[in-house]
Order: structure tokens, then C-alpha cells, then sequence
């Protein structure tokens, strides 16, 4: 089943969209968020063929899991990723994705508990909604309350975003948060979720009344049933347009951003068929998601150690007794020491003679045969769980003579290669006829030509900085 990853966009029959048009993918920042249904423990097991096992931590209910990040990269990006999404939305609020868009999608292997990264070749028909004058005010949080930055993704800010394989940038604050924009809405896809042009609270429950609770990155708990701090619903940006990815992209016509959750609104993470116990929780949601790896913290290889120790480090008092120089940085594994001050007999690790209790520090080597530092392996596990999606996709708009791509030199309104009190004439004189065309005098990229786009331009030319 094709995973529900993009939303584009719940009504519209009755009235002319305000979006309509054709667009070509030009960007994408996504982030995907897994929420664990129920208590669930984590189990490392010995590499030594001791029959070892034993837990060495838990995923609450309602904790977060997993947190993934798609972007945000630009169109370089996407065509190297051979991803691409050819859309056209109609005045009468239908819209089509074409043929050649190929879309990514993460698919779980519930056999081995590991997620895959597929492109899918895929077309779809769309009933949608736009108001471009909704007011609506983009969030600087998704559903749960989370903001991507250094101190939430630690590994994230380290490591770059990793999509097949590519490590692209990281932005810390998101482009259009806080701002007013339109709203968005869809409601048939064959593919995408669904969100509502009016944001809303959700609840974390399924059709039935079955509820779950969600904690929340502070540690608050938001009891199975009561709204979540975030809003479910799109919102739409059409014009000349900042880029999310300026490294890649010059600019855009088309932004749009929704934000889903599982549950009868999205109508995503009910299984096959909706309104049927599939994984037999008594409940509609029968979402699996997968954990592959646990958080790591690397160890110097000149210190005398093989592997990363399980957890961060840093959260623990003097960093259990190892030399800042021997501490590295924190990574996802699966092989790894268990150092707990619980054995600080043994170095603090779980050693052979920690496990069993037996006399002497054997925690300057690692397993032997008779004793040493146990190296534990923690297998991935399929886990019961709840998706939460913020996603960011911009467009520009083929075949219009508006296109942000058309306005690479904003103030040359002559389009003659430079900038002079020509452009300032003719820029004057549009607005004051009230005539201005195209995007070349919107020198603020607020969608409308005024007194401010010609302050901008007058001092631009007497700065002799409009080029730069």
C-alpha cells in the first residue's frame, strides 16, 4: 500500500479556486513524527553467545519515537532523488497529479522491522479547496508542538538530514512561520492525506471514541481525548515567493504547507480498511512503524574501546568517569557497551563480572571468553504507532508570464540590464495607474505594487545595489 506522505490538499465544487494553474515540484522540507501507542520495551541481547537478554529501556505510551526529516532541499536535490510531482489544479477545485511524477515513499518491512526509502511512479485525482485571502496564520509548530531545531535533533544538526543516502542542509527556523497566508484543503485522494481549510484541534482518537495519550517534547501528557496544541489544516502562499531551499532555488510561485495526524481527518494510520480492527488492538489505528537503531554515544577508538556506549552520555554526571577526550558524538547503533553508575565497581560498565556478580574490575577489556566488557546488540523492532506529518512543498507555475522565475533582476522594469530612474518612472507609473503586471516592481514580495516597492527601488538605484 502506497504510504500517505505528501497531502496536497476539502470542498471546492462551488466557487473558482484561487490557486488554480499548472506547477512543476520545486522543493520540499517534510517531518514525520511516530508516536508509540502503548508501553513498549526496549531489549539488548550479548554478541557472545551467552544467551544474554535483558531491557534496557522503555518507549512510554504516547512518547515519540521517531523522528524523521525530508529536506528541506531544492530542485537539484529532487532531480538527483528522481522525485517529481507535475500538478494541475482546476478552477472548479478538481486537480490531477500527472503522469511522470514519481513520488517517496518509506515502506516498513514487517518481517524484519526496517523501513525503505521507494520511488513509485503515481497519478491521482484531487478535490480540492483554495482561499488565497484566508488569513490563516502559518504555525511555527506541528500537531504535537515540536519546532525543528539544534536543541530538539541533536543527531539532525550533527549528522545533516540524510535522504537516499544524500546529506543535504539544515534550516533552523522554518520560512513562512508566523506569517499570514491562504488556506488550503483536500478531500478525495487516492494518495494523500486529507487536512481542512479551517485549522483545527485534533484529538488523538479514532471514530469509535478510542482515544491516546501524547507526551508532549516538555513532558506534558495530553490526556487520550483532548484537543492537541497544534492544528490540523493547510495553508497556501502564491506569488514571488523566497525559496525553502535557498541554496538550490532561486524562488517560487506556488508554497503550500499542511499539517496531518492519523485519525479520521487525515483518514491515514486506519489500515486497509477503515473502520476495521486490522491489527487486533480493539482499536481502528493499525499503523506499524519500525525502530532500527537506539541513540549511541561514539567512544574514541584511541581510548582503548571497540564501541559507542547505549544513551547519551552527556545526561549522565561526569560522563561516568570517561575522559571528554575518549567521548564522542551521539549517533544511532545497534552494537554497543551498557555503562550504568549502578557498576561502578566494574568501570561503570556492564562487564562479565558485573552481570554475574563476581569479584574484580574487568571493565579495561572487552569480552574475552572469561570476562570483560559485554557488547550488547539491540535488534530492530516493529512498534504500534501514530504518524504526525508537517509538510512543505513549493511549485513554480509553467507557462505563466507571472512566474517568480521570470523576475531573476526585481526593479529592472525595462528589462534592460540595469538600474536607473527609468525603472523608477515606469514603476511609479504603474501604481499609480494601477496597472502593474507581472512581478518585476513587487521589490518587497508582498504580492502588491505600492509607494513601498518604489522607496525600495529609488533607494536601491541611489545605493547602486540593486543587483546584489
Amino acid at each position: 500500500m502506497l504510504y500517505k506522505f505528501l497531502s496536497i490538499l476539502i470542498l471546492s465544487s462551488l466557487f473558482s479556486q484561487d490557486i488554480a494553474g499548472n506547477y512543476e515540484f520545486r522543493g520540499l522540507y517534510a517531518i514525520y513524527q511516530n508516536i508509540a501507542r502503548y508501553n513498549t520495551s526496549i531489549n539488548a541481547s550479548d554478541i557472545h553467545n551467552l544467551n544474554l537478554t535483558l531491557p534496557i529501556d522503555q518507549i512510554d505510551a504516547g512518547e515519540i519515537f521517531r523522528t524523521t526529516y525530508q529536506g528541506p532541499y531544492g530542485y537539484a536535490t529532487a532531480v538527483a532523488l528522481n522525485v517529481n510531482i507535475n500538478v494541475s489544479f482546476y478552477e472548479n477545485g478538481t486537480g490531477s497529479i500527472l503522469e511522470g511524477s514519481i513520488l517517496p515513499t518509506d515502506d516498513v518491512d514487517l518481517d524484519n522491522c526496517t523501513v525503505a526509502t521507494i520511488f513509485e511512479a503515481f497519478t491521482d485525482e484531487l478535490i480540492y479547496s483554495s482561499d488565497l485571502n484566508a488569513g490563516s496564520i502559518v504555525p511555527s509548530t506541528n500537531i504535537v508542538g515540536y519546532i525543528p531545531n539544534a536543541n530538539n535533533d541533536p543527531i539532525a544538526i550533527m549528522q545533516g538530514y540524510v535522504v537516499d543516502g544524500l546529506v543535504v542542509g539544515y534550516e533552523n527556523t522554518l520560512q513562512f512561520e508566523g506569517q499570514s497566508a491562504g488556506s488550503i484543503s483536500l478531500s478525495q485522494s487516492a494518495t494523500f492525506d486529507f487536512f481542512p481549510s479551517t485549522p483545527v484541534h485534533p484529538t488523538l482518537c479514532d471514530s469509535e471514541g478510542n482515544c491516546f495519550d501524547v507526551i508532549l517534547e516538555d513532558g506534558t501528557v495530553i490526556n487520550g481525548g483532548d484537543p492537541l496544541p497544534g492544528f490540523a489544516g493547510g495553508y497556501a502562499l502564491k506569488g514571488n515567493l523566497p525559496s525553502i531551499a535557498p541554496s538550490e532555488n532561486v524562488c517560487a510561485d506556488l508554497y503550500l504547507e499542511w499539517h496531518a495526524i492519523d485519525g479520521p481527518i487525515a483518514g491515514t494510520g486506519l489500515g486497509d480498511q477503515i473502520g476495521v480492527d486490522e491489527d487486533g488492538d480493539g482499536t481502528d489505528f493499525d499503523r506499524t512503524w519500525a525502530m532500527e537503531k537506539i541513540q549511541v554515544t561514539s567512544l574514541e577508538l584511541g581510548c582503548g574501546y571497540n564501541y559507542p556506549v547505549a544513551g547519551d552520555l552527556s545526561l549522565q554526571e561526569n560522563m561516568l568517569g570517561l575522559s571528554e577526550n575518549c567521548v564522542g558524538s551521539l549517533e544511532k547503533g545497534n552494537d554497543f557497551y551498557i555503562m550504568d553508575s549502578n557498576f561502578s565497581s566494574y568501570g561503570n560498565f556492564l562487564t562479565y563480572n558485573a552481570y554475574y556478580g563476581l569479584p574484580g574490575d574487568d571493565s579495561d577489556h572487552d569480552f574475552n571468553g572469561s570476562d570483560g566488557r559485554l557488547v550488547w546488540q539491540f535488534s530492530p523492532m516493529c512498534i504500534d504507532a501514530i504518524m504526525v506529518r508537517q509538510i512543505m512543498l513549493e511549485f513554480l507555475e509553467i507557462g505563466s508570464d507571472d512566474s517568480c522565475i521570470n523576475c531573476l533582476h526585481p526593479g529592472d522594469l525595462n528589462d534592460d540590464g540595469s538600474y536607473n530612474v527609468l525603472d523608477i518612472v515606469g514603476l511609479a507609473n504603474c501604481v499609480l495607474a494601477a496597472d502593474c503586471n507581472g512581478c518585476q516592481g513587487d521589490l518587497n514580495v508582498d504580492g502588491s505594487y505600492n509607494v513601498l516597492d518604489i522607496v525600495a527601488l529609488a533607494n536601491c538605484v541611489l545605493a547602486a545595489s540593486c543587483d546584489s
